[in-house]
């Protein structure tokens, strides 16, 4: 499976769009990892930057922990909100339902439609 283009043809009939929904998932993946990255460099140069004016000095492994965790945080939350937009496109367009033209119609009533 190292090759993704091979298993979107080789499942294309069961799943026609599997790969909009894999590249989907790629920038989502990548719009996660740039996310933390600019927010660890952007915590961490603030802490540098104002470390002097912060009353208590830490010392500097508490400010890139601080940052690590934090970045990771914010990259967990763009991650998990983009997938979540990513499996509902998917389905919505596996399942062709959507708010306006549901999957599954109710047949019209008979006793409505008949004229006595």
């Amino acid at each position: 499976m190292n090759n993704l283009d091979e298993v979107t043809e080789q499942y294309k009939e069961k799943f026609p769009h599997l790969k909009s929904y894999t590249e989907c998932m790629s920038r989502t993946f990548i719009s996660g990892l740039a996310s933390t990255c600019i927010t660890f460099s952007a915590t961490y140069m603030a802490v540098s930057l104002l470390k002097n004016k912060l009353p208590s000095s830490r010392p500097g492994n508490l400010n890139v922990m601080a940052a690590g965790i934090l970045g990771s945080l914010v990259g967990f939350q763009v991650v998990y909100v983009r997938t979540k937009a990513c499996n509902n496109g998917w389905l919505a367009a596996e399942s062709k339902a959507t708010y306006l033209s549901p999957a599954v119609r109710r047949p019209a009533d008979d006793s409505a439609s008949r004229v006595d």
